[in-house]
């Protein structure tokens, strides 16, 4: 008997058993570890490093938020220019009443419109990532038409829940006149271009700039860098803060935007695309200004 084969299918065999012992145990580790170990395998100076990360996500969301500003700032340069020629402003009290009230539609679509040109154009920094649906990437991808469908009911449902938990606030709490919205708010109810720019931006531009920034890009990025749960909730802070200025107005919305962006969170997560983010994220605002018109058109207010 040849002891040197024998020895050999020995190795052999338990060469094969390893393997399917590591790969089982793959698939049950958690996804943190995974990460460490992908990490580790793409370290700083390797070739093929992985361009979204928690530094270059921060920097998408930077030139996101300049390009809101400096678009807001030319759509208020328009305004004034645009009250001057009319002769609408005779002293600092017109010129604000200007701004905030007939000037207002303009500055916020152009602040809307000048971040998601923005983000197109910072996209390109991370570009080998978008379509990457790992929990690492930014996951741009559609996702199925199924999941997208349901999506939408979801962010109708969230929106909903949203409105029962704070009417029963606002029975609980005394909020002054005024306080029940913030600017966007405030200027939905006003009649023509305000409420249809209103509209328009919280069904066709906030929920695809939002979540292909804050679920698609921001969290990949803060995902691989900082780790899944770390990712999540910052992600989820940076969207609320985002909001900040329309929900300091009345605290409540911040159960609806956290709900909200819980969902999107999960949906993101789980179906492994942005697709359905985007859907939850637009099937909530329709509802939202659903009632918005409604409300108007009952003379019942917002």
């Amino acid at each position: 008997m040849d002891t040197n084969n024998i020895v050999g299918g020995m190795e052999s065999e338990v060469s094969r058993v390893s393997v399917r012992a590591s790969e089982q145990a793959y698939k049950i580790i958690p996804e943190t570890l995974k990460k460490a170990e992908y990490q580790t395998v793409t370290n700083n100076n390797a070739p093929g490093k992985p361009v979204l990360r928690a530094s270059t996500a921060i920097l998408v969301l930077i030139i996101f938020l300049a390009g809101q500003l400096i678009a807001s700032i030319i759509g208020s340069i328009f305004v004034i220019i645009k009250q001057i020629a009319g002769n609408g402003i005779t002293n600092q009290e017109d010129l604000f009443q200007g701004l905030t009230l007939g000037g207002m539609p303009v500055i916020v679509f152009a602040s809307a419109i000048g971040g998601a040109v923005a983000l197109a154009a910072g996209a390109n920094l991370v570009r080998k990532s978008l379509q990457d649906n790992s929990l690492f990437g930014a996951a741009w991808q559609s996702g199925k038409p199924k999941a997208i469908i349901t999506s939408v009911f979801l962010g109708a449902g969230a929106a909903l829940m949203y409105m029962v938990i704070s009417s029963l606030l606002i029975n609980l709490f005394s909020f002054e006149a005024g306080q029940k919205g913030g600017p966007l708010t405030q200027m939905a109810a006003q009649p023509g271009f305000g409420l249809a720019t209103i509209i328009f931006l919280a069904l066709f531009i906030a929920p695809f700039a939002e979540e292909f920034l804050f679920r698609g890009i921001l969290l990949g990025g803060l995902n691989r860098s900082f780790g899944i749960w770390w990712g999540i909730i910052i992600s989820n802070l940076l969207f609320i803060i985002l909001h900040f200025t329309e929900a300091i107005y009345f605290w409540p919305a911040f159960l609806g935007i956290g709900l909200l962006s819980a969902m999107a969170t999960w949906l993101r997560l789980t179906q492994k695309a942005i697709g359905p983010a985007v859907a939850v994220h637009f099937g909530y605002n329709l509802l939202m200004m659903g009632l918005t018109v409604i409300a108007k058109a009952d003379g019942s207010g917002v």
